[in-house]
């Protein structure tokens, strides 16, 4: 793990002076990583929730209505410009 730590941040061009800090950091990040309980994660999943986003007031809309932007004035396709 420390070889894998220590072979990015010189892959990234972290500075030497602070490398061995950054890999003690990331070696405690992973650390108490692995300590937390899944549990508390897995009962996160688990719940549902539901929104509520309907207003009165509006319609729900997918998108804005069809606007035409540019209608060409002459349809031949030979004209130069």
């Amino acid at each position: 793990m420390r070889r894998m730590i220590k072979r990015l941040l010189k892959k990234y061009k972290y500075p030497p002076e602070e490398a061995e800090n950054a890999l003690e950091t990331v070696i405690h990040q992973c650390e108490q990583w692995t300590d937390n309980d899944s549990d508390n994660y897995n009962s996160l999943l688990n719940e549902t929730r539901k929104y509520d986003f309907h207003n009165e007031t509006y319609p729900p809309m997918a998108a804005d209505e069809r606007v035409e932007y540019y209608t060409p004035k002459n349809n031949n396709k030979n004209t130069l410009l």
